[in-house]
């Protein structure tokens, strides 16, 4: 693991219950995704994930947004 990346997550419109999603990223094997996950997660380009809504999750394996 090179890197982590993070998402901070609320619950409905109760921004105070915010929890943390932690991702480990690999950039020795995939650099290139690495790179543009980094981007989208800092929304350094104008644009990322905030204010995406997750429609699915299970728990310690997946989310779906």
């Amino acid at each position: 693991m090179t890197d982590k990346a993070y998402f901070d997550v609320t619950e409905g419109v109760d921004t105070t219950n915010t929890s943390r999603i932690v991702i480990g990223l690999f950039g020795e094997i995939v650099p290139e995704t690495v790179n543009n996950l980094k981007v989208l997660v800092r929304n350094e380009k104008g644009y990322g994930f905030q204010g995406t809504n997750f429609y699915r999750i299970v728990k310690d394996l997946q989310i779906s947004g």
